[in-house]
């Protein structure tokens, strides 16, 4: 009896000492850290989009893609037409390329115009940021939350 209890001692005691040792703690990647900014800039956006400020949506698309002119119209329109934008962004996976990084969001949003009439859509979009001066938005494949105006 008494060796079974010695057992159980002996085999307790390496049992809490194996858990009570602190696992290293490694500081995040520099990958992880630019998607985590990704993930910021896509928040940015979307509270650009709906506070319909234009200025601030057009700094995180690329000045040098070919979507740049197109959306600073097509923004304009939605802003002019929508009195008010309901948008949630939420990002769901990010692929880090040699030469970009794409984001992969999920949206759901409302547009009202001013007689009170509802546009509701959802979709799931494919974000691809360039490094240029910060990260830019240089593509939207999929579906794009943006440009409702007019589709």
């Amino acid at each position: 009896m008494k060796k079974v209890k010695l057992k159980t001692i002996i085999l307790a005691l390496i049992l809490i000492s194996g858990c009570s040792s602190k696992a290293a703690v490694r500081p995040p990647s520099e990958e992880s850290l630019k998607v985590k900014g990704l993930i910021e800039i896509v928040s940015n956006l979307n509270k650009a989009y709906v506070t319909k400020d234009n200025k601030s949506f057009m700094l995180y698309i690329s000045t040098s893609s070919s979507i740049h002119e197109d959306f600073k119209e097509r923004i304009k329109r939605d802003f002019d037409t929508y009195e008010k934008i309901s948008l949630n962004l939420t990002p769901r996976w990010a692929r880090v390329r040699e030469d970009s990084y794409q984001l992969s969001v999920h949206w759901e949003g409302k547009w009202h115009d001013p007689t009170g009439k509802e546009v509701r859509d959802l979709g799931n979009g494919l974000f691809t940021f360039k490094e240029e001066d910060g990260f830019k938005i240089i593509r939207i494949d999929g579906d794009s939350p943006f440009v409702i105006s007019g589709e």
